[in-house]
């Protein structure tokens, strides 16, 4: 067996094995998944692997097949990804699965990089957080997207283990122009994301449905999953609104139309709503991907004081309060837009595909090198 390959392990529900034909498809260009962390992360870093002339390998584990860990021999270098699983029979696989491929990997010398986006060290299921405890003991290197997530970690992960700050890269490829409208026009917001992240915006959804803004007031659409659930909350707060002007849209959110159809939706939007609870030690080390594509569609973001988002608080609006930010921002969109205009390249650079390709080569090649 070449050892010229890498193994790459995540988790799929429905998925066992080597699934990377299935995964990346055939051809030079890796194939769309509609999963955040295979976009943002495991790709990017398969990527900048073929790069460097080693072939990727993509392994889903389940224990019900331990045949699979007899085929998984040398290799020049283990990538973990995301491991969770909705179920308690799917994460006991899962854990069982992949301690025993990493021990296997680790007995052979074989240099293990982990990539922890979540901070599953506090996760409410503890046989989640035993697993990472344990990865985090195998593991020659960490690579985390923001300073802060890595600080949370610190004290799960040996002085000798490496350590690597790779940002997630921007999904939308041009920088779109700002829309710079005056406070009379209808304006349109956008909130974004997991149905389950919904708790931060309808923290705030009381004061903003409430508030008389500029004009013609506001549009607020929200691109979510699940949405039957929360819709007739949503209706709620619509029939509460006393003094109010503004409108819903719901859209739902299709993983078969990921990256295009939130692109599409910031192309629309003149503000991004990105709520958050900076104490929350689950989104402390929030990553700054909603906010970067955000500023690069020529959206004006609102966002809570996460520290990632304060890195680039000279091209979004750092608050608790957003319906006040929401009527100030309506009331001075032209001259708050045009500033932000002038710093948004120079900012984000370090977000570009090509900065996150080489910062995934580098920690490869240093990884390699153990």
């Amino acid at each position: 067996m070449s050892t010229n390959r890498l193994i790459n392990l995540n988790f799929y529900a429905n998925v066992a094995g080597n699934e990377t034909e299935k995964i990346l498809g055939t051809s030079e260009n890796m194939s769309y998944s509609s999963l955040a962390s295979c976009r943002l992360q495991q790709f990017p870093a398969l990527e900048a692997a073929r790069s460097l002339g080693i072939n990727p390998e993509i392994w889903s584990l389940h224990s019900e097949f331990p045949e699979h860990l007899e085929e998984m021999q040398d290799a020049k270098l283990c990538i973990v990804g995301k491991l969770s699983a909705p179920t308690i029979k799917l994460q006991r696989s899962m854990a069982m699965a992949n301690l025993a491929a990493l021990t296997r990997l680790k007995n052979k010398k074989i240099p293990i990089l982990a990539v922890y986006s979540d901070h599953h060290l506090i996760h409410r299921v503890e046989r989640i957080r035993n697993l990472h405890l344990d990865l985090f003991k195998i593991a020659d290197g960490v690579v985390f997207p923001t300073k802060k997530l890595a600080a949370m970690a610190d004290n799960a992960i040996s002085n000798d283990t490496k350590k690597y700050i790779i940002e997630d890269p921007w999904q939308v490829k041009d920088y779109l122009p700002y829309n710079f409208k005056n406070a009379d026009d209808k304006f349109e917001l956008l909130w974004f994301g997991q149905a389950k992240n919904l708790k931060y915006l309808f923290r705030i959804l009381p004061g903003i449905a409430e508030k008389r803004y500029p004009g013609r007031g506001a549009n607020l659409t929200i691109l979510s999953n699940k949405l039957d659930e929360v819709r007739s909350e949503l209706d709620r707060y619509l029939s509460n609104q006393k003094n109010g002007n503004l409108t819903f849209n719901l859209v739902n959110w299709r993983n078969d139309l990921q990256p295009h159809q939130f692109e599409n939706a910031l192309r629309q939007a003149d503000v991004v709503l990105i709520p958050s609870d900076p104490k929350d030690p689950v989104k402390m080390g929030v990553s700054h991907n909603r906010l970067v594509d955000s500023i690069k569609s020529g959206c004006v973001p609102i966002a809570s004081p996460m520290e990632s988002y304060q890195e680039l608080s000279k091209v979004c609006i750092i608050t608790h309060d957003f319906p006040q930010a929401i009527y100030e921002l309506m009331s001075d969109y032209k001259r708050i837009s045009t500033k932000h205009s002038r710093h948004r390249e120079t900012l984000l650079s370090r977000f570009s595909p090509a900065e996150n390709l080489k910062k995934w080569r580098n920690a490869i090649q240093d990884m390699s090198s153990i």
